[in-house]
């Protein structure tokens, strides 16, 4: 059995360039939507931004992620979605808390509105989170799905292939030594 951090560190070896994905374009996106509603001279500051946040959410999703799936795999269905979705919500307001205090510290807005900005972020930002993380989950889950069904129609097609040579060989084997041919019928 393979230990269970050694699969840990290949999940995040595997996942790394999606999570980065992820996270510049939730950044664009972000950035999109609020120049749209601001004014768009600030595009390219609010991109750094965003980058920013999105890679302190998307780092503590890349980590802590695989730990709250494999957690929760042992629950039943209902329990395992809820620690999910609360472990997703309180992962992606971690990350926001903390990119957001990195912004402070390095001028982008006052100390005094930190706060303010936070709580005043939290619920559209759990909500889009959270549907966003029950979309990835799900669209891994039928990854899996169609992993586990090629599998086994690749097993089930090797099963059928080597059945009639299986049957051959134990009933060529279970005939007595003097009714075995030794040649093709025809040859001496």
């Amino acid at each position: 059995m393979i230990p269970a951090t050694l699969m840990y560190r290949e999940q995040l070896q595997r996942t790394w360039k999606r999570t980065l994905a992820v996270s510049v374009g939730v950044a664009l996106t972000s950035a999109i939507v609020i120049c749209a509603n601001t004014r768009w001279t600030n595009f390219p500051a609010q991109v750094g931004y965003q980058l920013i946040i999105s890679a302190c959410v998307g780092t503590l999703f890349w980590v802590f992620g695989p730990l709250i799936k494999v957690y929760s795999n042992r629950l039943r269905p209902t329990s395992r979605w809820v620690l999910r979705i609360v472990g997703a919500a309180v992962i992606l307001n971690l990350g926001v808390l903390i990119g957001m205090t990195i912004l402070t510290s390095a001028g982008a807005f006052p100390w005094s509105i930190l706060w303010r900005v936070f709580w005043n972020s939290v619920a559209p930002t759990t909500v889009i989170g959270v549907f966003c993380f029950v979309g990835f989950t799900m669209y891994e889950n039928l990854q899996y799905k169609a992993q586990y069904e090629t599998t086994q129609a690749r097993l089930s097609s090797l099963e059928s292939r080597l059945r009639p040579h299986f049957l051959f060989h134990q009933r060529h084997r279970s005939r007595p030594p003097h009714a075995r041919q030794t040649h093709p019928p025809g040859k001496a």
